[in-house]
């Protein structure tokens, strides 16, 4: 079954449980926290990507993918989320 998860991320790096071939859709500033939904198919295998928060200026991380960026404290702030391939 497709469906849309909702993931809150709140350290540089974070493990999130999700399942294989899930699509990253949208990252936005929800609450004062940075989020990202995915659509992902549940009857798929369950796996843990790895999602990195980047602030500008920062380092991107190799073998990452860009998902999206969030704008927080009113603009003043933008951070930037990368994922990392699944871990099974």
């Amino acid at each position: 079954m497709r469906t849309v998860h909702k993931y809150v991320l709140s350290n540089p790096q974070n493990a999130v449980s999700t399942y294989e071939r899930a699509r990253f859709l949208h990252v936005a500033n929800q609450h004062d926290q940075i989020t990202v939904w995915a659509e992902v198919n549940t009857m798929e295998r369950e796996c843990r990507r790895t999602l990195h928060i980047v602030g500008t200026g920062g380092e991107v991380p190799a073998g990452t993918e860009y998902v999206g960026s969030a704008l927080m404290d009113g603009g003043r702030f933008v951070f930037h989320v990368y994922v990392k391939g699944a871990d099974s």
